[in-house]
């Protein structure tokens, strides 16, 4: 919703499951169509996952943040 509001993109959408908002936490935490990826992440870090604070401020949340983003193909 964000490169929505600075005119980056068309809809606020999400452009993967169609949710009426994407943002960061719904990409991270609750898109359906990344469920598979989001998965291998928790596996790797456990409960650790479902914090942000981990996934922004950790080094190892970092590198699991990183291989997220290559496994679904949105960065």
């Amino acid at each position: 919703s964000h490169l929505h509001r600075i005119n980056c993109v068309d809809s606020a959408r999400c452009p993967s499951c169609g949710a009426r908002s994407e943002s960061v936490r719904h990409y991270l935490q609750h898109c359906p169509t990344f469920a598979d990826a989001r998965w291998r992440m928790r596996t790797r870090l456990g409960r650790r996952a479902e914090k942000m604070r981990t996934l922004l401020f950790t080094s190892q949340g970092l590198d699991e943040l990183a291989r997220y983003n290559a496994r679904t193909g949105r960065l």
